[in-house]
């Protein structure tokens, strides 16, 4: 036992420098942890902000594209209506026509 107490007595400074350089270690590797869960999360929420901004984008893409494609359906809603009318204007022009000429293509 007294072997024991002397090489404690010798060996202070080394035994506290071993228990010292683990408590050090501990902490730093806590530290440690915690920078990386921070850089980590840092890094989750730079990704959600890009996925974002990607959706924000792709939204508006599509919401520009949507309003043409209205005023394109529009556009071509007026011209449907001025061929019906046009073709309307045909039809009883035909029909009158027809009704004129029925006579001469009897005889």
């Amino acid at each position: 036992m007294n072997n024991i107490f002397g090489f404690v007595q010798d060996n202070v400074l080394t035994i506290s420098s071993i228990i010292a350089g683990f408590g050090a270690w501990g902490y730093e590797r806590s530290k440690r942890k915690i920078d990386i869960k921070e850089s980590q999360t840092q890094h989750d929420v730079s990704i959600v902000n890009l996925y974002q901004n990607a959706l924000d984008d792709l939204k508006n893409r599509y919401d520009e594209k949507f309003e043409d494609l209205e005023i394109e359906i529009k556009i071509l809603r007026e011209e449907l209506k001025g061929e019906k009318a046009k073709n309307n204007s045909l039809k009883k022009a035909f029909e009158t026509y027809r009704k004129n000429n029925k006579n001469e293509t009897n005889k």
